[in-house]
C-alpha cells in the first residue's frame, strides 16, 4: 500500500432504479443535472446485473461478495444473514474504519442481520412509504449501535416510533387495512393525505415527496463528528424509486391530471393473482411517476456528495453508486420486481468514483455484478481480496472481459398465504418457482428450475427478450445452461426455513406478498 491515507468508502444503493432509466441507459431520465455533472468523475459499467430480483438477497450479496446460493439468504433458504460470514463492514472495521448504515429500506436492519459489521445503523419505518410528510428531517425512526444489544426504537413494523401517540395509534390501525385490502380509492387517499398534511406540518417549506428525509442530515452529521484522519465506511439506501409512487403537483398540469395520476392503481399482488390486469396506459403512467422519482433522487445524491466534498473527503473516497434491482412496467406483462429475471428487473446502474480520480470517465461493457463490489473495496483499501468464489475487482473489468459469466436469480413468493388466498395453489406455484439467469457475451439463458425449462436470448439483437433461440443456440450456451442448472440445484438443495409471523408481517408491510 502507498503512503496515502486509507480511502473512505461510501456505497449508495438507489433501491429499484433500473439501468434503462439511469443516465447512460436505454431511455435515461433527462432531469438529472447532478448525475450528469458527476459522470466525468466516475467509471461506469454498462452491463451490471443484480444477483437477485429483490432487496434482501441482493444486499446480502453486495455486502458479502457472494451469490445468494453461496450466502444462503433467500426465500428458498433463510432470511437471516449468517453473522459468521465476513462482510465489507466487518472487514473494514478490523482495519479501523468507522461505519454507519443508513437505509430507508427497513430490511437493512439488525432484524435480518444485514447490518452485520456496522458500528451504527439507522433505517426507515414502513409507514414512511405512505405518510411521507410526517417523517423527521433529522431524526431516524429506527436506530441501533454497537453499545445497544437491541434496536432502540421502532423495530416492529406497527410501531412508528418518534411520532405523536395519536398518529401511532392511527398508523397501527391503518396498517393491516393498507396491506390486505383492495380499495380502489387508497392511492388517491394517500396522495391527498400527503398533500394536505404538508401544508400543516411544514407550512413554510415546499412540498416534497422525499422518502426518509433524515438520511442526508444524519450522514453529514456523522461525517462531521469523525476526526479528519478517521477513515469511514458509509452505506446509504434511498427508497424513493420503490413503489408506491405518489404525484408531485409541481410535475403535472392542473388538478385533473393530478387526480388521474394520484388515483392510479399499483396493486402488484392482484396483478400476480390475475385478478387485475394493468392496461398499457396504466403501465405508462406508473412508469412516468417512477421516472419522476429518479429525477427527485438526483438532488439527494448531490447532497450526499456535497457533504463528502465539504468535509474534504471526496477526493480520497471510493464511492459506489448502484441499485439492488430494477423495475418492470409492462415488459412481459410484469409489474415491479421479484419473481422473474427479465432485463428490466435485473439490470442495474453501476458507477464508481475511485480515489484520486483514477479511472475517471472510463467505461466497461464487461459483465459486472453487485458481488464485485466487495473485492473492489478490499483492493482499494490495500487488502488482498479474499478468495471470492465468483467475484472480481471492478478495476479488472475495466481492462478485460470478465473471466466468468454473471448470474441473477428470482426465488419465489415472499408470503405464500396472501397470494394463494387470491389465486389458488396452481398459480401460486407458477410464481413461486425459482428462476436463474446466466449471462456471457451477448447470450442470456433463463432457467425455470421447477419447470425444468430453459430459454436462450441474444441480447445484441433481441434486447427485449422476445425471441427464444431454444435449440438453435447450439452448444455455444452449454456453459451457461450448466451454470444455470447448478445454481438452481444449489438454491433448492436445502429445505427453506419457515418464516415467523413477525417476518411475514414485515414483508407484507413493505409491499411483498
Amino acid at each position: 500500500m502507498s503512503d496515502r491515507a486509507p480511502p473512505n468508502v461510501v456505497v449508495m444503493v438507489l433501491d429499484c432504479v433500473r439501468a434503462f432509466d439511469f443516465p447512460g441507459g436505454r431511455s435515461p431520465v433527462e432531469a438529472t443535472p447532478f448525475l450528469r455533472s458527476l459522470a466525468p468523475e466516475m467509471a461506469s459499467f454498462s452491463r451490471a446485473v443484480s444477483p437477485s430480483a429483490w432487496t434482501i438477497p441482493s444486499h446480502a450479496s453486495l455486502f458479502s461478495g457472494l451469490y445468494p446460493w453461496e450466502h444462503g439468504m433467500h426465500l428458498k433458504g433463510t432470511l437471516q444473514f449468517d453473522s459468521s460470514l465476513p462482510t465489507i463492514a466487518s472487514m473494514l472495521q478490523r482495519e479501523g474504519y468507522a461505519s454507519y448504515s443508513l437505509s430507508a429500506n427497513g430490511f437493512i436492519s439488525p432484524e435480518f442481520g444485514l447490518t452485520s459489521g456496522f458500528q451504527q445503523a439507522a433505517w426507515g419505518a414502513w409507514w414512511e412509504r405512505f405518510a411521507r410528510v410526517f417523517s423527521s428531517r433529522d431524526r431516524p425512526p429506527c436506530t441501533w449501535s454497537e453499545s445497544t444489544p437491541l434496536p432502540v426504537s421502532g423495530s416492529a413494523p406497527n410501531d412508528p416510533a418518534g411520532l405523536p401517540p395519536a398518529f401511532q395509534a392511527v398508523s397501527r390501525a391503518v396498517h393491516p387495512f393498507v396491506q390486505d385490502r383492495d380499495p380502489f380509492w387508497m392511492p388517491l387517499a394517500i396522495n391527498a393525505l400527503n398533500r394536505t398534511a404538508s401544508g400543516v406540518v411544514r407550512p413554510s417549506e415546499p412540498y416534497s415527496l422525499d422518502l426518509s428525509p433524515w438520511i442526508e442530515s444524519a450522514f453529514s452529521g456523522w461525517l462531521a463528528a469523525q476526526p479528519s484522519t478517521q477513515p469511514v465506511f458509509g452505506f446509504i439506501n434511498f427508497l424513493d424509486a420503490h413503489e408506491p409512487y405518489f404525484t408531485d403537483p409541481r410535475r403535472v398540469t392542473g388538478p385533473l391530471e393530478w387526480w388521474q395520476y394520484a388515483a392510479l392503481r399499483m396493486d402488484k399482488t392482484r396483478a400476480l393473482a390475475g385478478t387485475w390486469n394493468p392496461t398499457a396506459r396504466e403501465y405508462r403512467m406508473i412508469h412516468r411517476l417512477y421516472r419522476d422519482s429518479i429525477a427527485q433522487l438526483d438532488a439527494r445524491i448531490g447532497r450526499v456528495v456535497r457533504s463528502l466534498r465539504e468535509c474534504g473527503r471526496w477526493e480520497n473516497t471510493l464511492f459506489v453508486l448502484t441499485s439492488d434491482h430494477g423495475q418492470a412496467f409492462g415488459e412481459h406483462d410484469f409489474l415491479f420486481h421479484g419473481y422473474r429475471v427479465w432485463e428490466p428487473v435485473l439490470r442495474v446502474p453501476l458507477w464508481v468514483h475511485f480515489p484520486h480520480g483514477e479511472h475517471a470517465g472510463e467505461t466497461s461493457d464487461s459483465w459486472a455484478s453487485l458481488i464485485d463490489v466487495a473485492p473492489t473495496v478490499l483492493e482499494a483499501v490495500g487488502l488482498s481480496p479474499q478468495a471470492f468464489p465468483s467475484a472480481f475487482p471492478l478495476t479488472s473489468l475495466l481492462q478485460r472481459p470478465r473471466p466468468a459469466p454473471v448470474v441473477g436469480i428470482a426465488d419465489g413468493v415472499h408470503v405464500r398465504p396472501v397470494l394463494e388466498s387470491l389465486c389458488g395453489p396452481e398459480r401460486l406455484r407458477f410464481w413461486d418457482g425459482p428462476m436463474v439467469a446466466t449471462y456471457d457475451g451477448d447470450r442470456k439463458v433463463i432457467r425455470d428450475v421447477w419447470g425444468d425449462r430453459e430459454s436462450v436470448y441474444d441480447l445484441s439483437t433481441d434486447p427485449d427478450e422476445l425471441n427464444d433461440l431454444g435449440d438453435a443456440a447450439g452448444s455455444s450456451v452449454d456453459g451457461l445452461r450448466g451454470l444455470a442448472r447448478d445454481a438452481g440445484r444449489r438454491l433448492t438443495s436445502t429445505p427453506a426455513a419457515s418464516q415467523s409471523p413477525e417476518v411475514e408481517n414485515r414483508l407484507r408491510s413493505w409491499g411483498y406478498c
